[in-house]
């Protein structure tokens, strides 16, 4: 069953791929909002992930974990470029890189330890770790509103 809905995850990773610019289109190139939402569904999919262990809600619960991973990717990558300029991207895009190997690693280090607390824990850190992204983000907007620009 794991073969089925690891398949699935990358079939539908795959096909969303297609729409990511329909999707970006729809919020009219604010991808600090587009990030938030993409941060909020992805707390609720772990949270029913880990809730529900049972095949079939395994297999609806990934496709939308699936797709906003694959969204959150290219929306990500699309604000770090924004953010930087032109003569530091290549600096830039080796240090995000560098960061996700980095995630790539402490992130099966930390389910893994959270799996020893219980079968729940990595679904619940994974949870945890999406929602406080969506709090920076609400946090990192509410702030750059505030800021005077002289």
């Amino acid at each position: 069953q794991a073969g089925w809905i690891i398949s699935c995850s990358g079939a539908v990773s795959a096909i969303s791929g297609f729409f990511i610019g329909s999707v970006t289109a729809m919020y009219s190139g604010n991808d600090r909002r587009l990030l938030l939402h993409l941060a909020i569904m992805q707390g609720v999919s772990l949270v029913f992930l880990t809730m529900f262990s049972d095949f079939c809600s395994q297999l609806l619960f990934n496709i939308p974990f699936s797709v906003v991973n694959s969204i959150t990717r290219v929306v990500a990558t699309n604000m770090t470029l924004d953010m930087a300029q032109k003569k530091d991207i290549g600096v830039v895009m080796g240090v995000g890189g560098s960061t996700i190997s980095i995630g790539r690693f402490l992130g099966p280090l930390a389910g893994g330890l959270m799996q020893e607390i219980g079968p729940w824990g990595p679904g619940v850190l994974g949870s945890i770790s999406s929602f406080v992204c969506a709090f920076i983000i609400i946090a990192s907007t509410r702030s750059s509103r505030h800021k005077k620009v002289n």
